[in-house]
């Protein structure tokens, strides 16, 4: 009776630990991201001007799952409006040295799958091979936040500073 009851703990217990959920715009449960509050202050714009709902989760490791089913089940559902279907999630597996933007689909005529795949290349793989972590990730969004509430064709260069 005992062990089954132990057992019936740890199957309840189980899925909290290896799956991790958005509770915010940013969620560091990787722990690389120094500055959650400069971070958050520009998802917050996103979400305030109504455009897209935009989070960042990061985590250890993908226990086995690929990236793509991860971010896709992290984000529906979970981001972005309904009917507008305007979520967004980057999301960065550290152990396996991946990231992935998962776009919404009312968001994708802005946010193709070219114009993440660049803004990645620019801005997240450089920072990532040198442990940058957070300085990739506050590129990445300050480009993303440019593109969304700017010219479709803008781009965030490093030289440019934050505007409140």
């Amino acid at each position: 009776m005992k062990k089954g009851v132990i057992i019936l703990l740890f199957l309840l217990f189980v899925p909290i630990v290896f799956s991790q959920e958005i509770k915010g715009f940013v969620n560091d449960y990787a722990n690389i991201i120094d500055n959650e509050q400069e971070l958050s202050l520009i998802l917050q714009q996103i979400y305030d001007s109504g455009v897209a709902e935009y989070a960042i989760v990061t985590i250890d490791s993908l226990e086995g799952k690929d990236i793509e089913s991860y971010s896709l089940d992290l984000a529906q559902g979970n981001l972005g409006d309904t009917e507008k279907n305007n979520g967004l999630l980057l999301l960065i597996a550290l152990e396996e040295r991946k990231y992935r933007f998962e776009v919404g689909r009312g968001l994708e005529y802005i946010l193709n799958d070219a114009k993440v795949g660049r803004i990645g290349r620019t801005y997240l793989v450089p920072n990532f091979q040198e442990e940058n972590y957070q300085q990739g990730v506050l590129e990445a969004s300050l480009s993303i936040r440019s593109i969304l509430l700017g010219d479709i064709n803008s781009t965030y260069y490093p030289s440019e500073t934050i505007s409140a």
